[in-house]
């Protein structure tokens, strides 16, 4: 999947600042949960491929965290370098994001950035539940080793 960018549930627009804006699916919203309701994530994906110029350096030691550029955003770095970054289209609720059906499941993110104000959530289930690890407001994680599969995001 090197080199190659998922697609998206649902259309959406991208912002000025690069990210891009996922609109709810209503095939997948439901009313079991408030998290099925708020489904509005917003998720970017970029791989080195993508990166803009003079960004796509070689591959980065493990002990140092990439630089996220976008602001109120989650960055995650896999092992190779490859950047996803994800935020919620409304910041005051938050969305939960299946890392796994962008194909960042299974403990893919190995670092990663939190630029929000808030603290974001990685969950070792789909849905935002199970086992967490906490990424703090402003925070810096140059070595994650939890199995992530979803993230909570503001």
């Amino acid at each position: 999947m090197l080199g190659s960018v998922p697609r998206h549930r649902s259309p959406g627009e991208t912002r000025s600042n690069g990210t891009h804006i996922a609109r709810p699916n209503p095939a997948t919203t439901n009313g079991d949960t408030m998290k099925r309701l708020l489904l509005t994530a917003a998720a970017a994906i970029a791989t080195g491929a993508l990166a803009l110029p003079g960004t796509a350096a070689a591959a980065t030691p493990a002990a140092a965290t990439p630089t996220c550029e976008f602001t109120r955003a989650v960055c995650l770095w896999d092992a190779a370098g490859n950047r996803f970054n994800v935020s919620a289209l409304n910041p005051a609720v938050g969305t939960c994001v299946d890392l796994a059906w962008h194909g960042w499941g299974n403990g893919r993110a190995t670092s990663g950035a939190n630029t929000g104000t808030r603290t974001a959530v990685l969950y070792s289930n789909t849905d935002c539940s199970g086992g967490s690890y906490q990424l703090v407001p402003q925070g810096q994680y140059p070595s994650i080793s939890f199995p992530s599969n979803s993230i909570y995001v503001y």
